[in-house]
């Protein structure tokens, strides 16, 4: 069992299935897992393999007596871990384990739903991306690393994809508006985004391969986040959640705020 408590604030272990164990106090409304198979449409053609888990998501979570503060804030913590390995592709390359990758949706106001994540085990890459019409025509396109303790924000009208390139289990958390809905078409369409992050034959090593299935995607910017961008950044986001909702307005009410808010800028820092 791995002990999760100090970095997410919350009474979870992880045990070696990859499956959190949740004291009575702690509220779960659904999990899922999304397996090899379910991933297929969303990757190049794979070479024959096990159908075995590569992601689970647990969404919802929150303490028992937290209930009545936070249902009325239209805001959902959820976690999801991914596991350690590689996809088997037909041209013999592996990709990293990741998840399917999705936008937000445009919400009543007119704008697309930020989202904030937090690494509580492992070491995360979101890769994240823009277009303005086509998606097959990328605007903008970064890749964030993370490491425990981080806190990344993915801009409104960002796609993004988590990925695991370490041999450890990757656990992280989210807070989104519980009105976001998502768009997993055009990571579908395109099988991935616009990069892909692939195991190399040199130790420690990965190697980022540009997907030819768009037509137009500019160069890639490594960045990490800031850790000014939002006061509270140093506790668990479910510790500020529980105790100061209002730090998270920005996520269900995005239009409220100056887009400078979300500005890349203000985020996130260039690696070097």
């Amino acid at each position: 069992m791995t002990d999760l408590k100090q970095k997410s604030g919350l009474p979870l272990q992880l045990d070696e299935a990859m499956e959190l164990t949740f004291p009575h106090e702690l509220m779960v409304k659904d999990r899922s897992t999304r397996a090899l198979e379910g991933m297929i449409p969303y990757l190049e053609p794979l070479k024959p393999a096990a159908d075995v888990p590569i992601y689970r998501i647990f969404r919802d979570v929150l303490l028992a007596k937290d209930r009545e503060i936070l249902s009325p804030t239209g805001l959902e913590y959820d976690i999801t871990v991914i596991a350690p390995g590689t996809f088997q592709l037909q041209d013999n390359s592996q990709e990293y384990f990741r998840t399917a990758g999705h936008y937000h949706k445009r919400g009543e106001a007119g704008q697309a739903f930020p989202e904030i994540y937090e690494v509580i085990s492992g070491q995360a890459q979101w890769l994240i991306q823009r277009y303005a019409r086509d998606p097959t025509n990328i605007e903008e396109i970064y890749l964030i690393e993370g490491v425990p303790g981080d806190k990344v924000c993915i801009p409104p009208e960002f796609g993004h994809i988590t990925i695991n390139v370490t041999s450890s289990v990757l656990v992280v958390s989210n807070i989104i508006a519980k009105s976001c809905e998502h768009d997993y078409a055009p990571f579908q369409y395109l099988r991935g985004g616009g990069f892909r992050l692939l195991a190399s034959t040199y130790p420690d090593m990965v190697e980022i391969e540009s997907n030819r299935n768009y037509q137009l995607v500019p160069p890639l910017s490594k960045l990490k986040p800031r850790k000014d961008w939002y006061n509270g950044y140093f506790d668990p986001l479910y510790s500020v959640l529980a105790s100061n909702h209002e730090r998270f307005k920005f996520l269900a009410e995005p239009e409220t705020y100056n887009p400078d808010f979300f500005s890349i800028k203000k985020l996130y820092q260039e690696i070097t």
